[in-house]
C-alpha cells in the first residue's frame, strides 16, 4: 500500500494544472476502492505508468473514462510488464462469472425452497382443515348409521310381527273353512234326514 500512499500523495502535489478534482483523483480512487484492480496493476507494474501520466499532466475528467483509460492500458501492455494479463483477466473475468451464476443459482434454489416451504405451509394448513372436515363427516356418518341400524331392527320386528299375524290369521281362516265344511255336512244330513221324514196330515199346513 506504501506505493498507492506515494501515488496520493503524487496526485495531491500535481497541482490543478495537471490533475483535475474528477480526473487523476477519480483513478486513484477506483485504485483504493477496487481491490481487484488494485491487486492486477500492482502486480504487473502499472503503478509507475499512473504516476508518469500524473506527471504529464493526462486529464481523466470521471470514474467512466479513467476506467477505460486503465482497462485500454492494460490490454495494450503497458511498460512491457502485461505478457499474459488478457489471459489472466479473461480467467479472472471466467471465475468471477462462475462465481455470479454459482450465486444466482444458489439463490434461485433458495427461492424456490422458501416457495416449497411456504407451499408446504398452505399444503398442512389445508390437510389440517381437510382432517377435521373428515372428523365432523365421520360423527355424522356414525350418527346417521346407528339411527339407520336402530330404524332396521325396528322393521325387521314390524316385520317378524306381521309375519306373525299372518300365520295366526291362516290358521284361524283355515279353521273356519273347516267349521264351515262341517257346518255344511251337517245341514245336508240333516236336510236328507228331513226329506225322508213322514209328517202327518194334521201336522201338514192346509
Amino acid at each position: 500500500m506504501s506505493r498507492l500512499s506515494t501515488l496520493i500523495t503524487h496526485g495531491a502535489r500535481s497541482g490543478p494544472d495537471k490533475v483535475c478534482t474528477g480526473g487523476f483523483g477519480a483513478v486513484l480512487e477506483i485504485l483504493n476502492t477496487d481491490a481487484d484492480m488494485r491487486r492486477s496493476y500492482y502486480e504487473v507494474g502499472c503503478a509507475e505508468d499512473i504516476k508518469d501520466a500524473s506527471q504529464k499532466g493526462d486529464i481523466w475528467t470521471s470514474k467512466t473514462e479513467a476506467l477505460c483509460i486503465l482497462k485500454n492500458r492494460v490490454l495494450a501492455g503497458v511498460n512491457g510488464n502485461l505478457v499474459g494479463f488478457n489471459e489472466a483477466v479473461l480467467d479472472t473475468v471466467t471465475d468471477v462469472l462462475a462465481t455470479l451464476i454459482q450465486h444466482l443459482v444458489d439463490a434461485k434454489k433458495s427461492l424456490s425452497s422458501v416457495n416449497t416451504l411456504w407451499r408446504a405451509n398452505e399444503i398442512v394448513s389445508a390437510a389440517q382443515d381437510a382432517l377435521g372436515e373428515s372428523v365432523i363427516l365421520t360423527a355424522r356418518t356414525g350418527f346417521l348409521r346407528t339411527g339407520i341400524s336402530q330404524q332396521v331392527r325396528l322393521l325387521e320386528k314390524v316385520r317378524s310381527g306381521i309375519q306373525v299375524v299372518y300365520d295366526d290369521g291362516q290358521a284361524d281362516f283355515e279353521n273356519v273353512i273347516r267349521n264351515l265344511d262341517d257346518a255344511d255336512d251337517r245341514l245336508k244330513k240333516t236336510m236328507d234326514t228331513l226329506r225322508t221324514t213322514m209328517v202327518a196330515s194334521a201336522l201338514r199346513p192346509a
